[in-house]
């Protein structure tokens, strides 16, 4: 599940910083000068679950942050589902 989650956030992040903890199943993503999306798979029941989290990290401005990047916040729970199910079809086979 990590290698595969690593896989789709490399592609997709091609021209951002992208940090691989493989040893701590974390995976951070730069995504401009105010967010930064970290990535946790962890444990579970049934295998494995993946957490998404949205960082506003603007050293200055910091309140622009939630202002500059709207479209990003408002349209994240969708990129992540479409992430989850792009790698679900790639783990089926």
């Amino acid at each position: 599940m990590f290698a595969a989650l690593e896989r789709h956030l490399r592609a997709e992040s091609e021209g951002t910083g992208i940090a691989v903890d493989a040893a701590g199943r974390f995976i951070v993503v730069q995504g401009g000068w105010w967010y930064r999306a970290e990535y946790r798979v962890l444990a579970s029941e049934n295998g494995a679950r993946i957490e998404h989290e949205l960082l506003n990290v603007a050293l200055t401005a910091h309140w622009a942050g939630p202002l500059a990047g709207q479209k990003v916040l408002r349209d994240s729970p969708a990129a992540f589902g479409a992430l989850l199910t792009a790698m679900a079809a790639e783990l089926e086979g």
